[in-house]
């Protein structure tokens, strides 16, 4: 036998023991059947898969699961059309216990479009004298607190600039929110609350 032809045999079993090596240390990516799929062979929707990258969220008209991107999850939820599920935490401190409403603003010509977690809206009322904005709740657990009000009960005629955010207090105390969305109509804000908490009171209202 030449040498060119046991070079080349050495090259083959070298190349024979490397790749199947090779392979076998890549990690196995298992994907899941659609969330549909999955409800159908009697999966709760709070125990369905979602693929690598995905979230599951529950659609609040009629409680079935979706997997859908990070970004697009948090758009669902603004648009008050599902809330995010922690698998890991259900049914503890997730966002099951949802509830997504219209409600009129007593003493104001408005209503307001909610999503609420852990909690019931008892009421909500807008303060002349105060100018503000009163969410009265019932809690069950710590929650969260979506809310839609029409700008004009969020823009203070007294404020010299009109894009200033309003305040948030809850049972007094000033605390962090955010703002998901603002247009010349309406305001949306996402408030987070303890248990035990009666009054979301959102300041800075014009009446008028």
């Amino acid at each position: 036998m030449s040498w060119k032809a046991v070079f080349f045999a050495l090259i083959l079993i070298s190349s024979v023991s490397v790749i199947p090596l090779a392979f076998s240390q890549m990690p196995s990516v298992t994907i899941f059947q659609s969330p549909k799929k999955q409800i159908e062979q009697g999966v709760q929707y709070y125990n369905v898969k979602c693929n690598v990258g995905l979230v599951l969220m529950k659609k609040l008209s009629d409680n079935s699961p979706a997997c859908v991107k990070p970004d697009t999850s948090q758009k669902l939820v603004e648009r008050h059309w599902g809330v995010r599920v922690n698998p890991n935490t259900f049914p503890y401190n997730t966002l099951e216990n949802s509830t997504t409403g219209t409600m009129n603003i007593t003493n104001a010509k408005f209503s307001a479009n909610y999503t609420i977690t852990n909690a019931q809206i008892l009421g909500i009322r807008a303060d002349a004298q105060s100018l503000s904005t009163i969410v009265t709740i019932h809690t069950n657990s710590d929650g969260n607190l979506i809310i839609t009000i029409p700008t004009a009960l969020i823009i203070d005629p007294r404020i010299a600039n009109p894009n200033d955010q309003p305040l948030v207090l809850v049972d007094g105390m000033e605390i962090n929110f955010k703002e998901l969305k603002k247009t010349s109509t309406y305001q949306t804000l996402s408030i987070p609350f303890t248990d035990g908490i009666t009054e979301i009171e959102i300041i800075g209202t014009n009446l008028t």
